[in-house]
Formats: C-alpha cells, sequence, structure tokens
C-alpha cells in the first residue's frame, strides 16, 4: 500500500505548481454553484442555473470543487493535492478490492484453471 502511494505521488509530483488547465474556470471561478456551499445543502436551489443538472450528475465532483474554492481560492497547488489524495486513495481501495476478492473461498482454494478441470 505505501508502495501504490509513492508511486502515486512520484507520478502526480509534477502536477502541483502547475497552472489550471482546459476547463477549469469553467467548472471553478465561472460556476455559481461552486463559490457557494449552501447549493450543496439543498441542491434544488440551484435549479434555475445553466449547471444544475451538472450538479445533479456530478455532486461529489462539484463538492469537492467547492471545499478546495472555500478553502485555496484560486490557489492550484491545494486542488491538486486534494485531486492526487483523491486518485490514491482510490487507488488503495481498489488495491483493497483485489486483495478481498482473492480471499473469497471461491478464490482461495485452487487456482481457478485446475478448478475447472476438476469440475468438468
Amino acid at each position: 500500500m505505501v508502495l501504490i502511494a509513492l508511486l502515486g505521488l512520484v507520478a502526480y509530483s509534477n502536477t502541483f505548481d502547475t497552472s489550471f488547465q482546459w476547463d477549469e474556470n469553467e467548472f471553478i471561478f465561472e460556476n455559481p454553484i461552486v463559490k457557494d456551499i449552501a447549493y450543496f445543502l439543498e441542491p434544488s436551489s440551484a435549479a434555475g442555473l445553466n449547471q444544475y443538472y451538472a450538479l445533479k450528475g456530478r455532486y461529489v465532483g462539484y463538492l469537492t470543487f467547492a471545499l478546495n474554492y472555500k478553502m485555496h481560492g484560486s490557489d492550484v497547488t491545494g486542488y491538486h493535492i486534494v485531486n492526487v489524495t483523491i486518485h490514491i486513495l482510490n487507488a488503495l481501495l481498489v488495491y483493497w478490492l483485489v486483495v478481498l476478492t482473492f480471499r473469497t473461498p471461491f478464490m482461495s482454494g485452487n487456482p481457478p484453471r485446475l478448478r475447472r478441470a476438476t469440475t468438468a
């Protein structure tokens, strides 16, 4: 697990001081939903805004944008630290899921190739 975290940090280490790219202005700085946490407590209050359907479809993503905006404003480093942290945590969850899968009774016995040969 430490290796996964280190590899994630190494892979993304050059992003911490880069500028925003592509559509961040639209998703963050020009987005009234991201600028007001109240929309996340009652999403229907954003119903008249252009980004309302995006909020409904990407609630967690927009929430991370809003929390980042609240904490970091326009400082790109904070956004990248949060983003890399989320990616590393997800990689660790996938690793944990794979480990648990291989510990199930079905997977922990004979290798699947041998199991098929004995059940045929």
